[in-house]
């Protein structure tokens, strides 16, 4: 896995664009759509660092957007 970019540096199109990679990598990974000789012990490993991305990408996404919308008037 490269090395990852801190979320805080990023702005919100490379968080998409992040996010939208890994689901492919993580997708085809699982599929066993992939030129590497991964073990099962391998995949185990590699679905819990993306999937501990991913999920990271997801709140940081979310949190930007609850920043960025418009608070509505009660």
């Amino acid at each position: 896995m490269p090395e990852e970019k801190p979320l805080r540096s990023m702005d919100l199109g490379e968080l998409v664009s992040e996010l939208i990679s890994l689901e492919v990598n993580f997708t085809t990974r699982n599929l066993g759509i992939t030129t590497d000789n991964y073990t099962e012990i391998d995949m185990e490993e590699f679905n819990q660092k993306y999937g501990q991305r991913k999920e990271n990408l997801i709140s940081e996404i979310g949190r930007r957007e609850n920043h960025y919308l418009p608070r509505r008037a009660i």
